[in-house]
């Protein structure tokens, strides 16, 4: 035991605290050869995303109190266009279309994809939401799935 204690303080190792809010864990930093340390800042994935999500709504925070894109970049240690995609992201949460009477689901679908994922997402990450939505989701609501209806 004594052996192992002397190698972690013998051996190329660095010692930090997890940057997530409200964890403070301790993890180990190792040094690549050359004696570059790996950047290595949160615990875990889930530490990593719980940081994330926070510097995503401090910057929509910031944004509805009116600060400019540049100012909350800098403020949340990103860039600008970063922010914009983080600001879009909230706008679509927020403005997801409901359902208006009785439409069918392949109706609602098409209306979903153009009106919240159409005006905020890449064209890459559009035409990937298309193709799964026309290859999996309407053949699994049914052969007909013009019969099956959304009601409010």
């Amino acid at each position: 035991m004594w052996v192992q204690f002397a190698r972690q303080f013998d051996s190329d190792h660095d010692y930090r605290r997890c940057l997530a809010p409200g964890c403070g864990k301790w993890l180990q930093v190792f040094r690549e050869p050359g004696g570059h340390i790996k950047r290595r800042v949160f615990c875990g994935e889930s530490c990593r995303v719980k940081a994330h999500r926070e510097r995503q709504a401090r910057a929509r925070e910031l944004r509805a109190k009116g600060r400019s894109l540049h100012t909350i970049a800098t403020e949340v240690g990103s860039d600008v266009e970063i922010v914009k995609r983080w600001e879009a992201k909230g706008d679509r949460r927020e403005h997801l279309p409901l359902p208006n009477g009785r439409r069918t689901v392949g109706e609602f679908l098409a209306q979903w994809l153009e009106e919240s994922v159409k005006p905020s997402a890449r064209p890459r990450t559009f035409e990937s939401y298309e193709f799964l939505v026309k290859k999996h989701l309407e053949p699994t609501l049914g052969a007909d799935s013009s019969r099956q209806t959304l009601a409010t």
